[in-house]
């Protein structure tokens, strides 16, 4: 932890320093089987029974040398590695309603155990140069095969020991909060499973009184975005049902040198958001940082589409949740002067397609103040912009009052994991643990419903973002 809060003070230096050389030559690697997801995937038969122990099971770790080591490169791009490597593992809880035990278990051991089969990526261990700040390069090792012989479900039995799951979504937050999260841990960095040889991608299910399960399920950031964590866990939903897979891509060249920002940006514009300003930024937020709090806020659906019918009224035709929502976000925050909103670059850069893998978002930073009209969110998100080269100021870097609000909704209400339908889906609020400035992350709770989650400094408790509150 510590390690990975002095790489995210000494990287961006290290990395947008001129005198420094970054090697951006990668020799030829191997890319191995991974065209497999090509073609689409069955259901694989049940495999045996499988055991409910009191404890996790085990990881079984890649060790077989007699297998051809397939090497692939996840990323190298120089600015956004370093933010890679210090970011943690994208993670999340499904609350599942109607478990069925063994029955359940085998079924979504096995759609888990075929879409780990089909995108070999997911049965990695991940590696990076030791001075990655000169070669920022990070690769995922694969033992051909192994994968086939590797669990990656894990369970507890938790139905007699834990109190009966609440029906209403707040206290089935507060339960998971209390309940789930000791249970599974908190996620871990890039740098951090680097280090450990720890597994990129990992099931764990939780069995709850009356048949009841939550399902944690946790994909190292160097594997790819929330996009591409949204498509295994569909792909995982389609298996489990029965049905037919979508492939997803992970062979597009223009992966590994994407970076996280728009193009446009001014070399002083990236200084200043990722160079000594920000390092600086960082800097003042650390003594506070173990003091920051990670709350939920859940809205109201029928007041977002009142907001919506409002602003239509007026002549706002179009108007999305998701732009709304940053707005009132952006209304209430206190404490940052420049939000960065995350956008998939996925069928907007050329050559880039919808269902490619990977690290292929990009970072847009904007003034809060602006923010707060729905009308701005939304044309940031067609446009991808909303600086000039040269704009981004510097006083809100070296202050640190920049921040992140990103969209993670996610419809669960079609999903199917281990024959059950989702009531409930919340990221991980370790996710924030690592986050030393202003983050948001939008998310849809249940069927109908978004919520947030944030961990602001300072907002107010009234305005657009109040009116939007599910009332108690």
């Amino acid at each position: 932890m510590h390690f990975s809060i002095l790489s995210s003070l000494l990287g961006p230096f290290l990395l947008l320093n001129p005198e420094i050389k970054i090697c951006r030559n990668h020799p030829a690697v191997a890319i191995g089987p991974l065209e497999a997801q090509a073609t689409a995937m069955p259901l694989p038969p049940m495999k045996g029974k499988q055991k409910l122990d009191e404890t996790w099971t085990p990881h079984d770790d890649i060790n077989n040398e007699e297998e051809t080591t397939i090497k692939y490169i996840a990323h190298a791009a120089p600015q956004s590695t370093y933010l890679i490597l210090n970011s943690p593992a994208i993670a999340s809880f499904v609350l599942v309603k109607g478990w069925k035990n063994k029955e359940s278990l085998q079924s979504l051991t096995a759609a888990v155990q075929s879409v780990v089969e089909h995108n070999p990526v997911l049965s990695g261990r991940a590696t990076c140069a030791k001075n990655w700040w000169k070669d920022p390069t990070i690769t995922i090792e694969m033992n051909g095969g192994t994968q086939k012989g590797q669990s990656f479900v894990t369970v507890m039995d938790k139905s007699n020991a834990l109190p009966k799951l609440p029906e209403d979504t707040a206290c089935q937050l507060a339960y998971i909060d209390k309940h789930i999260t000791p249970l599974v841990g908190k996620t871990d960095s890039t740098l951090h499973q680097i280090e450990t040889k720890s597994p990129l991608f990992e099931v764990k299910v939780v069995l709850l009184p009356d048949n009841y399960a939550c399902i944690y399920s946790k994909m190292s950031h160097c594997i790819g975005d929330f996009v591409t964590y949204y498509e295994l866990l569909d792909q995982i939903s389609a298996l489990d049902k029965g049905d037919t897979a979508k492939p997803i891509n992970w062979d597009n060249p223009l992966k590994k040198d994407h970076e996280i920002f728009p193009e446009d940006l001014s070399r002083r514009d990236l200084e200043r958001l990722y160079g000594i300003p920000f390092i600086l930024g960082l800097a003042t937020h650390m003594p506070v940082m173990p003091f920051r709090k990670q709350r939920v806020l859940l809205l109201s659906e029928d007041k977002v589409k009142e907001k919506k019918k409002e602003l239509k009224e007026k002549g706002y035709k179009g108007m999305t949740s998701n732009s709304i929502i940053t707005a009132a976000l952006c209304d209430a925050n206190r404490s940052t002067d420049i939000f960065a909103m995350t956008r998939s670059m996925r069928g907007i850069t050329p050559g880039l397609g919808l269902r490619d893998g990977g690290n292929l978002h990009c970072e847009i930073p904007f003034q809060r103040c602006a923010g707060r009209n729905p009308l701005v969110i939304q044309d940031i998100v067609e446009k991808g912009k909303y600086f000039e080269p040269g704009e981004v100021p510097f006083w809100s870097s070296v202050t640190g009052k920049v921040g992140r609000i990103s969209n993670c909704v996610v419809p669960m209400n079609h999903m199917s994991f281990g024959g059950c339908q989702p009531i409930c889906y919340c990221p991980a609020k370790s996710f924030l643990d690592f986050t030393p400035l202003d983050t948001a992350v939008i998310f849809r709770v249940s069927k109908g419903q978004d919520a947030v989650l944030h961990n602001f400094q300072n907002m107010k408790t009234s305005g657009m973002l109040n009116d939007l509150l599910l009332e108690d």
